[in-house]
């Protein structure tokens, strides 16, 4: 884990690494690196985001219901993990994982418990979710990046890690897919960290953060042979980190993304084209419209369906334009489309229809989605979001200056899919999910999310289409929240409204209202989380003064219905509402006060529940509207104020009206949204303000003072009508029926919670801002609508107020169609009525069977044809308009489905849950195995590969209607067992021989077991590596038999040869007592001793030697041995530290005269030990090696180990020296070095010795030599 710097704080952070791979002939790969910053700077001037002309409608696409082939929102049990995952490649049915955990645990299953040990690594089986138990490798460090080579023979994992499963592999290594053991000839070595890998069979592709590869030069950019691990000659050079690869164009190129601003040397901003087989820098159109780079932006992720490339960026400071996705094309990486999305994107995946993201995304307006509801956007953030794979329109108006504005490129359409993750804690970077990958049926993802669904589900989960998902995620709002609101409408009429539900999955959804019990009233209608219109009908022929019951339950596709509680009201005996009123509530206002109240400070609201709550108000001053007796409210112009009761989110989209009459001199306010239900607002706007002088202004606030004015005055005391509204389109300002003002460049407002407020509240310094906050003056009918209302709409209510209602107009029917097999949908909701509602809906299907009152019916045709379908609709006066069309439906095609069980080559399949529609049968099964071999029939074929890889295989059902359908999967083959290769080494001690038989090898697995003939008749051995005591010399016939992890098998003889071992050359424990000399050796005969005898003694199992002064040599000699190969080991102490240059401890072979080896060892007061490798021609030495004894430093009372050999001619000498309170080393201290000096390539004695320096002031000092041994070095 890396730690980012943003701003001035140091974030924990995340580093990731190569987005999920599907064998599928796409590879691809991804990386992430910090949280994006809490604080945005603005990016400095980038390049234009001009708009590319795009075959699209104009504006943001709306919001798409999600296709039947993509998966629901139901969060599949998945096992768990308990750190966070990074990256995912799916093989067949194996999800292969890695990241930075410990354990595993079941789905269900609570942190900490139920525990399964896996070290970064795991897989599971895609279909159950359940953790493969047979799969478990381990690195000592995070994985960052997983990736498949096209044939699906293995799997490459890089990261941070120098061990996997025990060995070391320096941030690069491979898995054998069909063993699950490491390739153990692919030992690339990286200097730092691999964040991205995309391989093809022969070569694999790094990318990420070092400075060599395999000890070259190497930055950041890499590539290695598959077969061996060695480096090729591939080396492009990106100037900074590489997080993504992505090879395309039948692998001739490879698309890098990162943080880079340069490659080869030349401007390569985030995004990289490099030839695949020269690393050269290619074109590519992306980088000069899409650009990311340097310490705060970069590309994060990169991956491909072969159709085009979709990359994810980040930017949390200067440096960079996209957080969101794109899609370009592979070949000259021009941009297919633009989702902008404000919130870092760190992976995606495309199934060719749909294009999954992960991200913290939390404004999505732009591209037709989710508004940022509130200034601190963690509370909107959603995690998983996913996108039409074309482009469907084009980017709007971005609203924050901090943010590059996109508007007009081309844009995808919004899925409405928006499963639900709870950021995780483990990076400390609150995020979700890092990772998506998918293979069309199933969409996976990996991160350190807590919960799916608000269920537990750590860091892993699937979804899938349905079936196997089960299509449970229905309408979320449930109980007191899904509680309808009743207003009179009438005698005997009661207007029941709601807000509508919404769904994770569905964004079409089904309404029944029940009146006591019965249906009365059923719709459908489109939301979304963040769009929840308010529905309602009128329910008329009530007996008044009965009490009645309503209720509301919400039914999705998949069959979820909720309930909400329900209300009651009784049925009033009142007049029918005035036309004015009647046209208000046809045309969709969602608050409404008509403000005619005899008295007391409440403004009912006459289309819901929030009624306003007054401050001052003075009641019954006589109304605006003709012909309608109701009155109007007066406000006073220092305290009078009216506020909704009920807070809600700020809308973008809506519009205003009121109507007013003045003659004050001070202006005010008359409708506003704020932050306050009473007293001044501390935010607000969303404001229609008179100045001083009587023009009227609109005005909103997305981060700066936006406003429409009025060139007139309105301040004459009579009755006037303002309407104001925002839009996609902008801002607009009427008055008395008439447009006098627009904007189309502000389509958004400041974003918070508030109140709605008609008569005062704050202004503030906005443009000619009046003397007072609060309006003197009188107001009547206040209405807010959660549309746009039309020109023709708002002169429409003028006309109604002031002269009243015009003829009644007959509505305009109108539907559309669309027929899937012998099921038809029908959408009656375009037809209008120019001044007034829809109240009813009669269709006539054409096939003589009952019609249906809803406005989206759908209809199931008992045969295939053409049929005249009518709809008659009628309005809210009784008027009625028909429409009829032609609508054809046929057959469905049947739907295609197989498994795959592989065994070896061969392949069985099975197509029988491949399924027709009304009432066929599958008659005709036709297979393509994608190897050019003759096509398959039957529902369960099996097929024979010539050689392993991954195939397309298709299949092509036929139902008894002629219908046809076909699915294509690809298939991983892996080639039969290969008997393995026994072999093996063999050394002899004496009569004891000992075995390795390691070097037997598996061409396509590993060795399971070893079994061993020692020739004598013994009981057989096991293990790689055995020893083995035999009971007389000789020569045997030893056998080693392997065994693979498939069962086949392979043997090897070798004769061996014992001998009885040979006794030692010399040796001395030192077991006796002498006060002068070292007496006789137990073996080597007796030690000379030459610097004075007295200077000689022995006890304690220790020879000592004293030189008595600066300057002298004290040496003991064995003049009886003569050896020429000999292999000494002693081990040596001194009785306290010495002063000056120190004391040399030495030993001597091959002696003859002044001519031997010596191994010298000078230990120094300051407990520093040097060692020398010395050769002594007649007394005339030369050095051969020395060096000072690395990780030793000699303390009083410590015992130094030495080992000493000479063999050969010439001689290979070497020397170790240790803490012989440890083991023995198993490298050479002083490394072997080659020497032939004549004299001394013969055999000669043994000697020992210690010297004190010249300087010395502290002598004696006492060399105590123990454990003497000097025989033949091993061979």
């Amino acid at each position: 884990m890396l730690n980012f710097r943003r701003g001035s704080a140091v974030v924990a952070a995340v580093v990731v690494a190569v987005a999920g791979t599907v064998v599928t002939g796409a590879p691809a790969s991804a990386a992430v690196a910090a949280a994006p910053a809490g604080v945005r700077a603005e990016a400095p001037a980038r390049p234009s985001a001009t708009p590319q002309a795009a075959d699209t409608a104009t504006g943001p696409a709306p919001v798409e219901q999600r296709a039947a082939t993509m998966p629901t929102a139901d969060a599949l049990p998945t096992v768990q993990i308990d750190g966070v995952a990074w990256s995912q490649a799916i093989l067949g049915n194996t999800v292969y994982v890695g990241g930075k955990f410990a354990n595993a645990r079941p789905a269900g299953a609570a942190p900490g418990t139920n525990l399964t040990p896996r070290a970064n690594l795991l897989s599971y089986n895609l279909t159950t979710g359940q953790l493969n138990t047979a799969w478990a490798p381990s690195t000592n460090d995070q994985v960052l990046a997983v990736a498949l080579s096209p044939d699906g023979s293995r799997l490459y994992v890089g990261g941070t890690f120098t061990s996997a499963d025990g060995q070391n592999r320096y941030r690069l290594a491979a898995y054998n897919t069909a063993t699950g053991q490491l390739v153990s000839n692919f030992k690339p070595i990286l200097g730092y960290m691999v964040r991205s890998i995309v391989a093809t069979n022969t070569t694999v592709y790094v990318g990420g953060t070092f400075a060599t590869a395999n000890g070259q030069t190497r930055n950041n950019l890499a590539a290695f042979n598959a077969a061996d691990g060695s480096l090729t000659g591939w080396a492009p050079s990106a100037d900074f980190t590489v997080n993504a690869l992505v090879l395309v164009d039948n692998g001739t190129k490879i698309i890098a993304g990162g943080s880079f601003q340069n490659v080869n040397g030349a401007p390569a901003y985030g995004l990289a084209a490099i030839d695949a087989s020269s690393g050269a820098l290619l074109p590519w159109a992306a980088n000069q419209k899409v650009q990311n780079a340097g310490q705060n932006a970069g590309i994060w992720s990169l991956s491909t369906d072969g159709n085009a490339v979709y990359g994810t960026g980040y930017v949390y400071g200067a440096g960079g334009n996209l957080e969101g996705a794109f899609s370009a094309d592979p070949a000259t990486g021009a941009i297919n489309w633009i989702e902008d999305c404000h919130g870092d994107s760190y992976d995606s995946y495309s199934d060719r229809t749909t294009v999954y993201t992960v991200s913290h995304a939390h404004y999505c307006s732009t591209v037709g989605g989710f508004p940022q509801t509130d200034s601190n956007w963690n509370i909107n953030q959603r995690h998983a979001i996913a996108f039409t794979a074309e482009a469907k329109g084009t980017l709007g108006n971005n609203i924050y200056s901090a943010y590059t504005n996109w508007a007009g490129n081309p844009a995808p359409a919004m899925y409405n899919w928006f499963p639900d993750m709870d950021f995780g804690k483990y990076t400390t970077s609150a995020q979700a999910a890092w990772d998506v990958t998918g293979n069309g049926e199933y969409v996976v993802m990996a991160g350190e999310f807590p919960t799916v669904n608000n269920v537990g589900q750590q860091g892993l989960v699937r979804f899938a289409t349905k079936p196997p998902a089960p299509g449970k995620q229905g309408p979320r709002v449930t109980g007191a929240n899904f509680t309808p609101a009743m207003v009179p409408a009438g005698a005997g009429s009661i207007r029941v409204s709601w807000p509508a539900n919404w769904d994770r999955d569905d964004m079409t959804l089904k309404y029944t209202v029940t009146r006591n019990g019965t249906a009365v009233k059923t719709l459908t209608a489109d939301s979304q989380f963040w769009n929840l219109p308010t529905l309602s009908f009128i329910d008329s022929g009530l007996t008044p003064g009965q009490t009645y019951s309503y209720q509301v339950s919400a039914t999705d596709p998949d069959g979820n219905t909720v309930t909400g509680d329900p209300a009651s009201i009784v049925a009033p005996n009142d007049p029918a509402p005035s036309a004015y009123s009647k046209q208000v509530i046809a045309d969709g206002a969602q608050l409404y006060w008509r403000l005619g109240e005899t008295s007391g400070q409440t403004a009912a609201d006459r289309t819901g529940s929030n009624n306003g709550v007054g401050t001052a108000l003075t009641r019954g001053t006589p109304g605006a509207l003709a012909q309608d007796p109701d009155t109007a409210t007066s406000f006073n112009g220092s305290s009078s104020t009216i506020g909704s009761s009920t807070a809600t989110q700020a809308p973008d989209t809506f519009t205003v009206s009121a109507w007013f009459k003045t003659t004050t001199g001070s202006g005010g306010k008359i409708i506003g949204f704020g932050n306050a239900k009473t007293g001044l607002s501390g935010s607000y706007d969303r404001q229609v303000y008179m100045d001083n002088s009587g023009r009227l202004w609109f005005g909103v606030y997305p981060n700066s003072v936006k406003t429409v004015n009025t060139t007139a005055a309105y301040n004459d005391g009579r009755w006037h009508q303002v309407v104001a509204s925002l839009g996609p389109a902008g801002m607009t300002l009427w008055v008395d029926g008439t447009k006098q003002a627009t904007r189309s460049d502000t389509i958004a407002g400041q974003q918070y919670t508030g109140y709605w407020r008609v008569g005062g509240d704050k202004v503030g310094a906005w443009p000619n801002a009046p003397r007072s906050s609060y309006f003197a003056g009188a107001i009547d009918e206040f209405e807010v609508y959660p549309s746009v209302l039309t020109d023709a709409q708002v002169a429409n209510h003028y006309t109604i107020g002031t002269t009243g209602p015009a003829p009644n107009q007959p509505p305009a029917a109108a539907f559309t169609s669309n027929a899937s097999g012998l099921t038809a949908t029908f959408d009656g909701s375009t037809s209008s009525d120019a001044d007034g509602q829809i109240t009813g809906y009669q269709w006539d299907f054409g096939d003589g069977t009952a019609g249906s009152t809803e406005a989206k019916p759908s209809h199931s045709y008992a045969a295939a044809g053409t049929y005249q379908v009518k709809l008659t609709v009628t309005d809210d006066k009784g008027a009625s308009n028909s429409v009829t069309h032609p609508v054809t439906v046929s057959h469905a095609d049947p739907t295609a489905k197989f498994t795959a069980t592989a065994a070896d080559l061969k392949i069985s399949f099975d197509g029988s849950a491949s399924t027709a529609t009304d009432g066929a049968k599958i008659t005709g099964y036709a297979w393509d195995f994608g190897d050019g071999s003759a096509a398959g029939t039957g529902a369960t074929p099996s097929h024979t590969y010539a050689t392993g890889g991954t195939y397309q295989v298709k299949l092509t059902v036929t139902d008894s209607l002629g219908a046809k359908n076909s699915i294509t999967k690809a298939v991983a083959v892996t080639a039969g067992n290969k008997a393995p290769t026994a072999a093996f080494s063999s050394s002899a001690d004496g009569l004891t021989a000992t075995f390795d038989g390691s070097a037997s090898a598996d061409p396509d697995g590993s060795i399971a077991s070893y079994a061993w003939d020692f020739g004598d008749q013994s009981a057989a051995g096991s293990g790689a590596t055995v020893s083995h005591s035999y009971a007389a010399a000789g020569t045997y016939q030893v056998k080693l038999t392997v065994t693979d992890n498939s069962g086949a098998t392979a043997s090897v003889t070798h004769a061996v040869t014992v001998a009885a071992a040979a006794g030692p050359i010399a040796a001395d424990n030192f077991g006796r007592t002498s006060a002068s000399g070292w007496g006789n050796a137990d073996t080597g005969g007796a030690w000379t001793i030459s610097g004075g005898a007295p200077n000689a003694s022995v006890s304690g199992n220790r020879g000592v030697l004293k030189p008595p002064a600066a300057g002298s040599t004290v040496a003991a000699t064995l003049n009886s041995v003569s050896a020429k190969d000999i292999d000494e080991t002693f081990q040596v102490t001194l009785d306290k530290m010495p002063t000056g240059s120190g004391v040399y401890v030495a030993s001597q072979v091959r002696k003859s005269g002044n001519s031997y080896y010596m191994l010298r060892l000078i230990v120094k007061p300051t407990g520093q030990v040097a060692g020398y490798l010395i050769v002594s021609s007649a007394g005339a030495e030369t050095t051969l090696c020395a060096l000072n004894v690395p990780n030793l430093t000699y303390a009083p009372g410590m015992t130094l180990g030495v080992r000493f050999t000479v063999s050969g001619t010439p001689a290979t000498v070497a020397g170790r020296v240790w803490d012989a309170a440890k083991a023995e080393p198993s490298t050479w201290t002083l490394a072997p070095v080659t020497d032939s000096t004549a004299a001394t390539q013969a055999p000669g004695g043994i000697s020992l010795l210690a010297y004190l320096s010249s300087n010395t002031t502290n002598a004696p000092v006492a060399v105590s030599y123990s454990k003497l041994l000097a025989g033949a070095p091993a061979p």
